[in-house]
């Protein structure tokens, strides 16, 4: 193109938008391997050293069966995922998915949900971290809990190449830790503690799948920060697979050998007192391992969802479905007001400390989450697809199946917040003047 080519289109394209201002944007600061580390920060964690002993008091033994079934649930979702992120590649993950490719109405719904569960997963995680750090030390629980809201808060107001380095050396400590756990507890496992395999038969195991999906769910971290991953078209979907398989063995691993070693139901009622890992290793200096190295994954996985939460909050100031003022980014690259917003919020939400409770409201969150991103990635043309669309078809179904085996308590609060969300954004709307038809 010559000159007076490039001349005729700028002169176009001022006319065609004489006075749009320039939009916040969030500078390209995630290589690959940041991007790997981010996606398995956020689901080597509490799914691995929770959520597993979790699962096993819904499926029995069976729960490997759940792992592998809600890792397939995964991968599909994370390759919807990942093929709308290449052609999108915006902080916001689904609520700027959905509401490009099908409806305003539908990109806040998810953004909605996105806070909701994630929100109320940060301040679990974080009351565990203190529990964890309150075993090893003298300092109480609820001050550790709160030490690490106020120091992933403040760390997320600088450039995310610094909490990059920080978030590979907690999951380096973590995996380390299960990797002793595996290797020292595997010459315990006896085949007689994987009978009964199933005794909640196939609900079970479904119900089991739905409670570890959201512990995979952490590989849309990686979307989520589309907006500050290099060349996304190429690392993104690389980044998500990798993370992904990776993890998806290091569950299956840990959870045979911890019930191989002690049996599910054991390993069950551990998981009641928040550290089921611990019941099952054996060498002391494995367990005071374990404890590091959970407290190690509590705070990457902490600090993953206190990054997705405030780039979502960012995305959706950016798109007036919250106040202005949390799009605002400081000379770091970081969304300033949302950030410290989220701070606060998951500070105020440590006053609850039951971990279950808050743990419960994820997953009918998570899973409607999950299938708005599959309904928009069907929208996409032939030229602009990643994966046969027969994949985010499958992640749609998984989603349902497995929404369908929450109890009905925990599915009339999702829909009890996705109620409110609505009435929110009716309100808010209105306030600014604008009809819902006129997104």
């Amino acid at each position: 193109m010559d000159e007076l080519q490039r001349a005729v289109v700028h002169s176009i394209q001022a006319d065609t938008h004489p006075s749009r201002p320039a939009e916040p944007a969030l500078a390209r600061t995630i290589g690959l391997i940041g991007a790997i580390g981010f996606g398995l920060g956020a689901m080597v964690g509490t799914g691995v050293f929770v959520y597993t002993g979790v699962g096993a008091g819904l499926a029995g033994a069976a729960v490997l069966l759940s792992l592998v079934l809600a890792g397939i649930a995964a991968g599909c979702n994370g390759l919807a995922s990942a093929e709308l992120a290449m052609h999108y590649p915006r902080s916001g993950g689904t609520y700027e998915y959905a509401g490009r490719l099908l409806s305003p109405w539908a990109g806040f719904m998810a953004g909605w949900l996105f806070l909701a569960a994630k929100t109320t997963s940060a301040a679990a995680t974080a009351i565990g971290f203190g529990a964890y750090v309150g075993s090893l030390t003298s300092v109480p629980p609820l001050v550790a809990s709160g030490m690490l809201v106020g120091g992933v808060t403040i760390l997320n107001f600088f450039r995310l190449t610094k909490a990059g380095a920080v978030n590979w050396v907690l999951v380096a400590a973590s995996v380390a830790a299960l990797g002793a756990f595996m290797l020292t507890g595997v010459s315990q496992v006896s085949t007689e503690r994987f009978s009964p395999f199933a005794p909640q038969g196939l609900h079970g195991v479904l119900s089991g799948a739905a409670l570890l999906f959201v512990a995979y769910a952490g590989y849309g971290r990686i979307a989520t920060l589309g907006e500050e991953v290099e060349n996304p078209r190429r690392n993104i979907p690389i980044a998500l697979v990798v993370s992904l398989a990776f993890a998806a063995l290091l569950y299956i691993g840990v959870t045979a050998v911890a019930v191989g070693s002690i049996g599910a139901d054991a390993f069950a009622l551990a998981a009641k007192g928040g550290a089921p890992l611990q019941a099952a290793a054996g060498p002391r200096w494995v367990k005071a391992a374990l404890a590091v190295g959970a407290a190690a994954a509590l705070g990457s996985v902490f600090l993953n969802l206190m990054l997705g939460l405030s780039r979502m909050a960012f995305a959706m100031g950016r798109g007036a479905d919250l106040p202005r003022a949390f799009s605002k980014v400081n000379a770091a690259s970081s969304p300033y007001v949302s950030v410290a917003f989220v701070g606060i919020v998951v500070a105020a939400l440590l006053a609850v400390r039951n971990i279950v409770g808050l743990l419960s409201v994820s997953a009918f969150t998570v899973l409607v989450y999950y299938g708005l991103t599959n309904l928009a990635a069907l929208r996409l043309k032939r030229h602009e697809r990643l994966v046969h669309p027969i994949v985010p078809v499958a992640g749609l179904a998984f989603c349902l199946a497995l929404a369908l085996a929450i109890p009905p308590l925990q599915l009339a609060i999702g829909a009890g917040i996705l109620g409110v969300g609505v009435l929110l954004r009716v309100l808010w709307r209105a306030t600014l003047g604008r009809p819902e038809g006129g997104d």
